[in-house]
């Protein structure tokens, strides 16, 4: 089994994307092109088995970024980097910010140039903390959370 960690927009750019600019970026796409194209990358991958083969990770780096940043991390990931584009939760946001906030009718991905839904995968990264989860407060628990007992 190997450990890796999120290649993230931060680690590219030199600076931390926002959910805001992911929005921003990801709300150009329609909501079905994008639910569509993250879960064929998930089935390709076969992210539940756990590591994704490197041919096909190849296959998907050339689908999502322009050819130097494919190259990249098809490179790194041949090679046992730690850093890893794509991964099951990250998917999962994207899908859900897309549910939220991508037109029915918008850019299809599968139509726009390589590069674009990468940097969208990379700032996803950039949402994902070393700290998952927010703690929770009193003031923040939902009624059946303090109905149930909640030590807090």
């Amino acid at each position: 089994m190997r450990f890796s960690t999120y290649a993230a927009f931060e680690r590219m750019h030199g600076r931390k994307s926002t959910i805001a600019e992911l929005i921003a970026l990801l709300q150009n796409y329609s909501r079905e092109s994008v639910l569509y194209f993250s879960s064929v990358i998930g089935t390709t991958l076969k992210l539940w088995e756990g590591e994704p083969d490197p041919t096909y990770y190849e296959l998907v780096m050339r689908a999502i970024f322009e050819f130097l940043r494919a190259d990249w991390y098809s490179l790194a990931y041949r090679r046992g980097h730690d850093d890893v584009v794509i991964h099951r939760r990250q998917l999962l946001l994207i899908m859900k910010l897309a549910v939220q906030h991508c037109p029915e009718h918008g850019l299809e991905v599968l139509q726009d140039t390589p590069g674009r839904f990468g940097t969208i995968c990379l700032m996803a990264n950039d949402q994902f903390h070393y700290n998952l989860l927010a703690s929770a407060s009193k003031d923040k628990m939902v009624d059946r959370d303090k109905i149930g007992g909640w030590p807090g």
